[in-house]
């Protein structure tokens, strides 16, 4: 058996892409999401990724 594909997502939301990529042999490895509903959907669904919030760290103006 092959090893899934890992990946990320930034600005996550409620990540419903993950949901049909798992039966694709794909696996979030880590997601960015700064809503705090969202945010928790992730953690409650994917509890094996890692759930960054970087995002909030950025400057207003780049």
């Amino acid at each position: 058996m092959t090893e899934p594909l890992d990946y990320g997502s930034v600005c996550s939301g409620i990540e419903a892409g993950t949901a049909a990529w798992e039966s694709l042999g794909m696996q979030a490895a880590w997601f960015a999401e700064i809503e705090p509903f969202s945010s928790a959907v992730l953690a409650d669904h994917y509890p094996y990724a890692h759930l960054h919030q970087w995002a909030h760290d950025w400057p207003a103006k780049a």
